[in-house]
C-alpha cells in the first residue's frame, strides 16, 4: 500500500513537470508567433508607406500635367516661350536656307 502511494505521488510529480514543460513549449511558441507578427506588421507599415509615397508621386505627376495644360498664367508664359524658341528656330532655318538658293537683294 505504501508502494502505491509513493507511486501515486511520483506520477503526479510527473504530470506536474510534463504540465510545466507543455505550457513552457505553449509560451515558447507563442513568443516566435508574436515576433512574426511583428515582423509583419513591419513590413505592412513599410509598404503603407510607399503606397502613400507613390499616391503623393502620381497626384503631384497628374497636377503637373493639370498646369502644363491649363491656362494660367505660368501656362502661358511657358507656351509663348516655346513658340517663340520655334518661331525664331523655323525663321532662321528658312532665312539661311533661302539665302543659298536665293539671291540676296543689291549681291551679284
Amino acid at each position: 500500500m505504501i508502494a502505491v502511494k509513493r507511486l501515486q505521488s511520483l506520477i503526479w510529480i510527473i504530470l506536474v513537470a510534463l504540465g510545466a514543460l507543455g505550457a513552457y513549449l505553449v509560451s515558447l511558441k507563442v513568443a516566435t508567433e508574436r515576433n512574426e507578427l511583428m515582423r509583419v506588421r513591419a513590413q505592412i507599415a513599410r509598404a503603407q508607406a510607399d503606397i502613400r509615397y507613390l499616391e503623393t508621386e502620381f497626384s503631384a505627376r497628374a497636377n503637373m500635367r493639370l498646369i502644363c495644360c491649363s491656362l494660367s498664367p505660368y501656362h502661358l508664359d511657358r507656351r509663348s516661350e516655346l513658340f517663340i524658341e520655334m518661331k525664331f528656330a523655323s525663321a532662321s532655318l528658312a532665312t539661311a536656307l533661302a539665302s543659298r538658293v536665293l539671291p540676296v537683294p543689291g549681291g551679284p
